[in-house]
């Protein structure tokens, strides 16, 4: 695998390009200034490519303005900021390190799936690649502790609330450039019973450097976590031990909310891949060459 952490120089054929996607970030950061509506839910630790997520569809932010993408439009610069691309990744990690990925809450519910992926910058933004190599799930709404007045990383919670939980850094990844991919599904508005939120999308570049292995395989996990105050559904200790709740368990169906997306009720639900005795397969290192 080549894992290139050089950054492509301005030339002028990349220029309308360029203007273009600033543009589209400008009006996008503009909407969410001047618009009122709150974000739905960004990575705020590690650093991510771009301040806010994008989703499926037609939208103020859309993943998919320039195609097959899985992460926001980053802005091309000359001289990248921190984050912004391969050359200038947010954070370094080792193999088998246990790191924390704190996302926003913005006054959401603690309902749906949040799915990881540490992804080759050469595919980082392909939807496909991201589900290939995919590591770890968890409910989206566990995790929640304070984040004082740190604007930045409290996004725009009126609480001051984010959620943040603790993964272990997949042992078969080869040292690289990555982009690690995450992705709330299944989320619901406040008071609602039932599925109102398409999926969203956040990105930021991690180097990936040391550690033990690279191994052969590495177990991916589904950590439920424990669930923030304001549940819209009762429980049982089986089910929040085991599940989430999520208006659906998988992403595909309703990326776009078509057909009866929103007439699909919560429920306490395990992700598609782990369903009764099913277990996806592990990542392996042969992936990655």
């Amino acid at each position: 695998m080549s894992n290139s952490e050089t950054h492509p120089p301005m030339e002028r054929r990349f220029l309308w390009r360029w203007l273009a996607a600033v543009a589209v970030v400008a009006a996008m950061v503009g909407l969410r200034a001047h618009s009122g509506v709150a974000a739905h839910s960004t990575v705020r630790v590690p650093l991510p490519m771009v301040d806010f997520e994008c989703t499926s569809g037609q939208g103020p932010r859309p993943c998919d303005g320039l195609g097959d993408h899985a992460c926001p439009i980053v802005p091309q610069r000359p001289f990248p900021r921190l984050g912004e691309a391969p050359s200038r990744p947010s954070a370094t990690w080792r193999r088998g390190e246990t790191v924390q990925v704190t996302w926003s809450r913005n006054n959401h519910p603690p309902v749906g799936f949040v799915r990881l992926a540490l992804v080759p910058t050469p595919v980082g933004l392909s939807v496909a690649a991201h589900a290939r190599y995919s590591f770890w799930w968890g409910c989206w709404g566990s995790g929640q502790v304070g984040c004082g007045d740190n604007k930045r990383l409290c996004d725009d919670d009126r609480s001051s609330k984010v959620f943040r939980r603790s993964v272990r850094v997949p042992t078969s990844i080869p040292d690289g450039v990555y982009v690690l991919g995450f992705v709330w599904y299944g989320g619901a508005l406040r008071n609602s019973e039932y599925l109102s939120i398409r999926p969203y999308w956040s990105c930021a570049y991690v180097r990936v450097r040391g550690g033990p292995g690279p191994t052969a395989t590495f177990p991916r996990r589904f950590v439920p976590g424990v669930p923030g105050p304001g549940l819209p559904l009762p429980s049982t200790p089986d089910q929040r031990r085991r599940m989430c709740v999520s208006g659906i368990d998988r992403l595909g169906p309703c990326d776009r909310f078509q057909g009866n997306c929103s007439s699909r009720r919560l429920m306490w639900l395990r992700p598609t891949e782990w369903v009764g005795t099913r277990t996806p397969p592990p990542l392996t290192r042969r992936m990655y060459m």
